[in-house]
Parts: structure tokens; sequence; C-alpha cells
């Protein structure tokens, strides 16, 4: 797995600003140690592009050329030109000022199907599942008692496996949330998952979470969740999360109850093909930034 920011050059191929553009990205970008260079025909491209590079530019036929040759690329347009033309490109960018490092990681590692790293804590980081994780997930959810409280896997590994393929490629591609693998720093274990997703019927989005039964009550769950609702506060701008526990599971309702969620009904969740009780919990994240 990939940690860190993997874009080492941003190459600006612009007919118009670039001068400008180059300015203010030498600004943001140096503290990322990403070096910004100003290239002006095909022949400069194709001396220093490589493949930790990505490319910016303002016209089509230079965009051609990056997917052409499997590279990283956007197209940029300053809307003080008038309205931004029509574009084969993913991703538009409108300004310079939007632009650091994370934010061009994470372009570069879409381009490329490297998965995001959400959130890096003390003792572990947050990213993106990855097909090769999901035997690891087997060994978890085997733990006693876990599936009591959750939908279990697919009985069969290669339906979890086409199951995940397709998560990646729409819920990560279009959302840009979902369920997230736990990995321990020290040693880089997957220990569990945590996420965010959408319930039907609800607006706010469900903060959900499972840790192996022998990284229990060492705080991982806890440590985890906090990055996740940090996520969602910053990234995404929620102002609020819920949770959906069985009223059986106690440890699950204490370490909701640690993170701030406070109790309001009981409600019935599907979970497979019937129907189960569950407490729902709210979190508002607003308020308790206030306290």
């Amino acid at each position: 797995m990939e940690y860190g920011l993997l874009v080492k050059n941003v190459f600006l191929w612009l007919d118009k600003d670039g001068e400008e553009v180059r300015n203010i990205l030498m600004k943001t970008l140096r503290k990322d140690d990403i070096h910004v260079s100003l290239i002006k025909s095909e022949i400069e491209w194709r001396t220093y592009k490589d493949n930790k590079s990505f490319l910016l530019t303002d016209n089509e036929k230079y965009l051609d050329l990056a997917i052409s040759n499997k590279m990283a690329a956007a197209f940029y347009w300053n809307l003080e030109r008038g309205p931004c033309p029509a574009t084969k490109s993913k991703w538009i960018i409108e300004g310079a000022n939007e632009i650091n490092g994370m934010f061009l990681d994470r372009l570069f590692r879409r381009k490329h199907k490297i998965p995001w790293v959400i959130r890096e804590t003390k003792r572990c980081i947050i990213r993106e599942i990855v097909l090769e994780d999901v035997p690891l997930l087997y060994n978890i959810y085997e733990g006693e008692g876990i599936t009591e409280f959750m939908e279990p896997l697919f009985e069969n590994m290669e339906d979890e496996i086409a199951y995940t393929k397709a998560y990646i490629e729409s819920m990560y591609e279009f959302y840009q949330y979902g369920m997230w693998i736990v990995e321990k720093k020290e040693g880089g274990e997957v220990i569990g998952r945590v996420g965010l997703e959408h319930r039907e019927g609800y607006e706010e989005l469900e903060l959900g979470y499972i840790i192996g039964r022998e990284y229990e009550r060492k705080g991982y769950g806890r440590e985890a969740c906090r990055a996740a609702i940090q996520y969602a506060k910053e990234e995404l701008e929620c102002k609020a999360l819920h949770c959906f526990i069985m009223e059986e599971n106690i440890p699950s309702i204490k370490l909701c109850e640690s993170l701030g969620f406070h109790y309001l009904e009981n409600v019935y969740i599907e979970q497979g093909k019937k129907k189960e009780k569950m407490k729902r919990f709210y979190l508002d994240i607003c308020r308790e930034e206030k306290e």
C-alpha cells in the first residue's frame, strides 16, 4: 500500500495565465515538496513527464496526449475567460487557489486506481478498501459474535470480491465516502472497518464500524470512529450523523455514546431479509464542536 503524497511533479501546459498559475502553485505546493513546471511544447512535456506527474491544461489537444499516455490530468479553466468549454476530462479545476497537495494526490490516486488514505490517527490508517483486503475481512467476521449484530459477508468469497469491486467503482468514485479499512500503523494488520453510508429514509449519513475481537477494548474503535467523524465534518461538511445499533449490543452502544451520540428512538431497520429493532443514536457535529 502506498502512503503519503504520490504526486511529485505538476506540469502546467496552459495557453493562458501560465505564469500566474505557476506562481500561485509554487507557493501552495512547496510545503508538500511538489515541483511545479511550466511547459510550452510537446518536446518539453515528453522530456519531463514521469509516473508521478500531474498535468493541468486548458487545451483539449494536450489533454488527449495525457490521456493517451495514461497520465493523471485535469482541465484548468479560469472563469474570467468566460464559460468553460466542453472537455472530456473527468475533472475541471476553476482556479489555482483551490489546489493543494492532498487535492492533487486524490485525483492522481483516482486516475491510477490507488486507494485514498482518508485519515491517519496515532495508531491507525483509515483507507479505502482494495480487493486484497477481502480475505482478511473474513478472518474478522469469523470472530465470535461478530455477525450477531451485523450483516455477514457473502458465503462465497468470490461473490464478496465481485461486490467489493463494484463498490469501489461506484461509492468511492461518485460519493467520496463509504466503508473503509482500519489498518494498524505498526505491523500493517487490517483490524476492522469504519465508514459513512447513506440509509434510505434518512437525511444524515450513518456511521458504521467493526473492530476485530482481538483488538476490542483497546481504543481502536473510538480512534477510528473519531477519524471518520472528522472526515464527515471537514470533507463532506456534514452537520450531523446517526448510528443504528441493536439494543443487545451493549459495547457498541457504549462506544457510540462515548463519541457524543445521543439516543433518539427505537426503529426497525432491514438487516438482510428481515427487519431488526434497533436504537437510533444521533450526533449533532456542530453542537459537539461548540461544547
